[in-house]
């Protein structure tokens, strides 16, 4: 489960170290390459030895531009990760009534703290005000996640989540261990007798299949005995923005699509919802962003498209506020 997308800021990092140290690789070697040439050019005092050293200064310079720009958008990247200690979320929908009116229903609200470097330590969840749960994560001696626990508001186990590995060091597939859950009903409060109706229904892996990036471009939830829950598959623009989610069922079938437009921020701009092809929703988004330009306020309308599918739709406005705390 990817909370807050948590993992993929920690692929964007790999990648972008992988990166860099691909760029001071070669920027070595070329130097080492220019070297051998100048002696053979002073040795030989030949006319294309001397166009080729100076043609492959060229290139180096060109590199050199190349590995420095990579180096500004990891450090920018860093800067504004660790700036982040904390962020309060409060997310409110409210049902467009045919006056236009609508009243407000808080229908979730998160707590996110990071550490210096960006990574997320933990997220609680409230209800009311309260504190419903509590996910921590654990990581490893190089900041990688390792597992993460899911905590009752008493402070005992409700579910832990293992994370293993591909050769690239991308998540390629998490195990959930339900075993606590069974003690538990849908509002996790203690009874008597194990929830196995509510408990073998739930997924216990997903597999992830990552490109070579370390972007996820599909993640299988399979139950306990091995049947497929549902499956999520994603695409992605040159930039690494999600440009479409397709949803399917436990049969395998697509049920739904949704497809997302970016402002050059790279904030979503447009989502739009298909079922069958058919276009039965569109939400668009603004924001309201603070000194630090991360947004802190975010308002997303959507409408629904007149349509034989979209029977269990309707408009709606949808309110995000988020109080962030910096180091």
């Amino acid at each position: 489960m990817r909370y807050n997308n948590s993992s993929l800021v920690n692929y964007e990092r790999i990648t972008m170290i992988r990166l860099m140290f691909l760029a001071n690789i070669i920027l070595l070697i070329y130097i080492l390459c220019l070297s051998a040439l100048s002696i053979l050019a002073v040795q030989f005092n030949s006319n294309l030895m001397k166009s080729l050293y100076l043609f492959l200064i060229c290139i180096f310079i060109v590199l050199q531009s190349y590995s420095q720009s990579i180096r500004s958008e990891f450090g920018k990247d860093i800067v504004s990760e660790i700036q982040v200690k904390s962020i309060h979320e409060i997310v409110s929908k409210s049902a467009v009534d045919p006056d236009g009116s609508g009243t407000p229903v808080i229908v979730s609200e998160t707590i996110s703290e990071f550490d210096f470097l960006g990574k997320v330590l933990q997220i609680t969840v409230l209800k009311k005000g309260i504190q419903f749960s509590r996910l921590v994560f654990e990581y490893d001696s190089l900041d990688v996640p390792i597992r993460a626990t899911d905590y009752n508001n008493d402070g005992s186990i409700y579910l832990s989540i293992q994370y293993k590995f591909d050769e690239n060091g991308f998540i390629n597939e998490e195990i959930y261990n339900r075993e606590a859950q069974k003690s538990y009903g849908d509002e996790r409060k203690s009874i008597d007798i194990e929830y196995f109706k509510y408990y073998q229904g739930l997924f216990t892996r997903m597999i992830i299949k990552n490109d070579f990036m370390g972007r996820v471009l599909e993640q299988t939830y399979l139950k306990e005995n091995g049947d497929l829950s549902f499956k999520y598959s994603y695409e992605y623009d040159y930039l690494g923005n999600c440009t479409s989610t397709k949803y399917f069922n436990d049969k395998g079938s697509l049920s739904w699509q949704t497809k997302y437009q970016y402002d050059a921020l790279g904030r979503r701009k447009v989502k739009k919802l298909f079922k069958n092809n058919y276009m039965v929703q569109t939400t668009k988004y603004s924001y309201e962003i603070d000194e630090n330009k991360n947004w802190v306020s975010r308002t997303a309308k959507t409408k629904v498209i007149n349509n034989i599918y979209n029977q269990l739709l309707h408009d709606e406005t949808e309110i995000t506020r988020r109080t962030i705390l910096y180091y």
